[in-house]
C-alpha cells in the first residue's frame, strides 16, 4: 500500500476569508511534497525548483483540526523536468479533497531560464493519475479589476528570494476576492442572498520566477462562462516593467445555494451584467 509523502494538520491560523482552510496552504503543502519526491529521486535540489505548469482541482473544504496526507508519484523524470501527480486525502475519513498535476524543472539563476537536472534519471511510471481537464478560453473579456500586491522578503520568499507558493496563491485569491467585490458579489452580499461560491479548478502557467521586492499587478478578466460558472483569468505582471505576464492563472468560479447546494445562476449573482465581449 502506498505511503503518504507528507502530512499536515491545519489550524485556525490557516483559515481564510470564507471560513475554511485557505487554498494557499494546500498549494504550499503540494510544493513541499513535490520537493520531497524530487530529492528522493536522487536529483539535485540545490537549484530552485519551479513549476512550469500546474493544475489543481479542489473537491472538498478543509477546516481547522483537519489532518491531510499527500499521496503523489512521478509520472516522468528526465534531465528536462519532472511530471508529478497526486492528491490530498483527509486522514479521518480518507476522502480525497484535492487533486494536482505539476510540471517541474530546475531554475538556472545565472541564465534566468529553466535548465536541466545535474544528472540523468530514468522515467518513472505513476500509479496516481488524476484527470484535470484543460480550462478552455472561449474569449477574452475586458479587464474587470486590477489588483496590486508586493512580494515581501519576510515570509513570502524562499532561500533563493523567490516567491513561495503560499504567498503566490495568497495574491491569486486576494485578486479573486477583490474582483468579486468590485462586481458587487462581496462576502456580505453573497451571505445575505444565501449564496456561497468559490474557485474549484485552477490552471497556472508560469513564465518565470517572481522574486522578493517586486511590485505586482494582477489584471482579471472573464474568458468563458456557463449558466452557473465563470471562467476567469489573472495575468500577473511586474508593475515596474512593460512586459509579458510572469504568470497566467485560469480558474473556474462557481456559485451555490447555501442550504440546498444547487448551483446558482450567474445572471442572478451578477444581475444586469454582461461578461461576453460586446
Amino acid at each position: 500500500m502506498q505511503k503518504p509523502i507528507l502530512n499536515r494538520t491545519f489550524t485556525d491560523a490557516h483559515r481564510g476569508r470564507a471560513g475554511h482552510i485557505n487554498i494557499q496552504h494546500h498549494a504550499q503543502l503540494i510544493d513541499d511534497a513535490s520537493k520531497v519526491l524530487i530529492e528522493e529521486s536522487g536529483l539535485s535540489v540545490q537549484q530552485p525548483i519551479l513549476a512550469d505548469e500546474e493544475r489543481v482541482r479542489f473537491l472538498a473544504e478543509l477546516h481547522p483540526g483537519d489532518e491531510v496526507e499527500v499521496y503523489a508519484d512521478i509520472h516522468k523524470l528526465d534531465r528536462d523536468g519532472a511530471q508529478i501527480a497526486g492528491e490530498l486525502r483527509r486522514t479521518r475519513d480518507a476522502a480525497t479533497v484535492c487533486l494536482f498535476q505539476r510540471n517541474l524543472a530546475p531554475w538556472d539563476i545565472q541564465s534566468q531560464q529553466l535548465g536541466a537536472w545535474q544528472k540523468e534519471s530514468s522515467a518513472s511510471r505513476s500509479t496516481i493519475e488524476p484527470e484535470i481537464s484543460d480550462i478552455n478560453v472561449d474569449f477574452h473579456g475586458s479587464v474587470l479589476n486590477i489588483y496590486q500586491a508586493q512580494v515581501e522578503a519576510e515570509d513570502a520568499a524562499d532561500a533563493h528570494a523567490i516567491m513561495t507558493p503560499r504567498a503566490l496563491w495568497h495574491v491569486i485569491t486576494e485578486a479573486l476576492w477583490a474582483t468579486q467585490a468590485k462586481l458587487g458579489a462581496d462576502q456580505s452580499t453573497l451571505k445575505r442572498m444565501g449564496i456561497t461560491g468559490g474557485a474549484t479548478v485552477f490552471q497556472l502557467k508560469h513564465n518565470g520566477p517572481i522574486t522578493a521586492g517586486i511590485n505586482l499587478t494582477v489584471s482579471t478578466s472573464v474568458v468563458g462562462l456557463s449558466n452557473s460558472s465563470l471562467r476567469m483569468m489573472h495575468e500577473v505582471r511586474n508593475a515596474g516593467a512593460n512586459s509579458d505576464p510572469l504568470l497566467i492563472a485560469l480558474y473556474v468560479l462557481t456559485f451555490f445555494d447555501r442550504i440546498e447546494g444547487q448551483r446558482w445562476p450567474i445572471s442572478e449573482v451578477f444581475p444586469g451584467r454582461t461578461f461576453t465581449p460586446q
